[in-house]
């Protein structure tokens, strides 16, 4: 769930190179990211990255959504933020968060980083 649309081109960039095999649907803003996660047409993701700065609904809301229903409660998701407050770190993981990354902000980074994140939560974890 991004609402940026230079990180959004750049998240699909690096998940485009990282070799994956993944399909990616993007949110941009939070009352979407809530209604496509919580459509029964919708499949199930196996990961959710979630910007916490979201319009309409911010990212703590579309992860306390998520947590609460039970057709998606069990998505991996890593926040994915530019934030470096502790406060939010904190929170996410009271809410039921399975990660928190801050976005880096050097290019090569962000890449490698994104790379990392799918090939670990859609490669080597083991999911339900």
């Amino acid at each position: 769930m991004e609402d940026d649309p230079s990180d959004e081109r750049l998240a699909l960039r690096a998940l485009a190179r990282c070799g994956v095999p993944c399909s990616v649907h993007v949110a941009r803003d939070g009352v979407e990211a809530i209604e496509y996660l919580e459509s029964p047409e919708t499949a199930v993701p196996k990961l959710v990255l979630l910007d916490l700065k979201l319009p309409k609904a911010n990212g703590f809301e579309v992860l306390k959504k998520i947590r609460e229903n039970a057709r998606v409660s069990r998505i991996a998701v890593v926040c994915f933020s530019s934030s470096a407050e502790s406060a939010d770190v904190c929170d996410c993981f009271g809410l039921g968060a399975n990660s928190f990354v801050r976005k880096p902000i050097d290019y090569h980074e962000y890449m490698e980083c994104i790379a990392r994140l799918t090939e670990y939560w859609l490669l080597i974890n083991k999911s339900c």
